[in-house]
């Protein structure tokens, strides 16, 4: 009997401890929101607002005003991604986050990053899509690509439910007109860039400031240490030297901006 009772005490034991340790590992991610894969298709992107989209890709911002378009791909290194954002908030300036869903199919990390995107809708910046699994799309067919950004959308809605994405950067910039055509159907324009920060290298602040014009959509990467470390110092030296920072959603040209399409007064930048 005193042995059955033992062993009863031992497995009660061994049982809390394992609740106790599962609660404990799964604190952390409470945060994060269940996966709604095919729940933000938008509505109203009409056949025209394709043809628009498939066959603007950006590549400079609005060459007749002095605005600079800070761009930061990929997630990575939370700490590196919210000094970013702090930065950001801090001095009262707007750029673009290009986030992937993942880095395979099967490590889908979109979700763990849930505080920064809600941040950077919060703040004010534009979010973009960066692609489902950072890798060149060009090999792809079109319905898996189709596949990959409804994912995609249904991970952000599920994180910011009702926000409205409408920019994707191509994955090392390998575009084509197929996939630009496929990402058009859900609203989507594909931004690449006319000035690279380096982000790895500690010449990134001065390849940026010594580089810049007006218009220029700035490559940066939120993981890259130089891109967080000096920041601070390039808004605060692009601001000083008489720059508005913006996001895409603001900083286009004109002939770009998909709202012009039909009625030039509705463009953001006017």
């Amino acid at each position: 009997m005193k042995e059955n009772e033992d062993r009863l005490g031992r497995r009660d034991f061994l049982k809390a401890s394992a609740i106790v340790a599962a609660t404990i590992l799964v604190r952390p991610v409470a945060h994060i929101p269940p996966e709604q894969p095919d729940e933000c298709i938008p509505q109203g992107v009409t056949p025209e607002l394709q043809e628009f989209l498939a066959s603007h890709e950006v590549r400079k911002g609005d060459i007749d005003r002095n605005v600079v378009l800070m761009t930061y791909d990929d997630f990575g290194n939370h700490e590196r991604f919210n000094a970013i954002l702090d930065t950001y908030q801090e001095l009262g300036a707007k750029a673009t986050f290009f986030v992937p869903g993942g880095y395979a199919r099967d490590k889908i990390y979109l979700r763990y990053y849930s505080r920064e995107i809600e941040r950077i809708v919060a703040e004010g910046h534009a979010l973009g899509c960066h692609g489902l699994i950072h890798e060149p799309l060009t090999v792809y067919k079109k319905d898996q690509l189709s596949k990959d950004i409804r994912q995609w959308l249904g991970l952000v809605s599920s994180i910011v439910p009702g926000y409205e994405v409408k920019y994707f950067r191509f994955p090392f910039g390998a575009s084509d007109q197929d996939a630009r055509e496929v990402f058009a159907e859900y609203g989507l324009q594909s931004v690449l860039w006319s000035l690279e920060s380096g982000g790895t290298e500690e010449r990134t602040l001065q390849n940026v400031l010594e580089r810049v014009s007006a218009g220029d959509i700035v490559l940066s990467h939120t993981p890259r240490f130089y891109d967080a470390y000096y920041s601070r110092q390039i808004v605060e030296s692009l601001l000083s030297s008489g720059y508005s920072l913006e996001s895409v959603a603001t900083g286009l040209k004109k002939e770009d901006c998909p709202s012009a399409r039909l009625d030039p007064q509705e463009c953001p930048n006017n």
